[in-house]
């Protein structure tokens, strides 16, 4: 989701989400950009629409800076902890 995604409107189609039970969703709202302040603000939000999920960046690492990499994966542990 991007960074600045943070209002209801947004979660808000989750509240007619229907998954198997075998299926696991994971929200991309991490962004190294915010930390872990955006990420809970976007969380404490989609927790109102949705209360099972896990957590990711918003498009991945694939074509990330290498450098970047090492921050991103603590600050998944961050959020996760959160």
């Amino acid at each position: 989701m991007p960074r600045g995604r943070d209002n209801g409107a947004y979660f808000a189609p989750l509240n007619n989400l229907k998954l198997n039970p075998e299926t696991e969703l994971f929200l991309g709202l991490i962004h190294l950009t915010d930390g872990v302040e955006g990420a809970a603000r976007r969380s404490s939000t989609a927790r109102r629409y949705v209360t099972d999920f896990g957590v990711a960046t918003e498009c991945g690492f694939g074509r990330r800076d290498p450098a970047t990499i090492s921050s991103l994966l603590a600050l998944h542990a961050q959020v996760a902890d959160a």
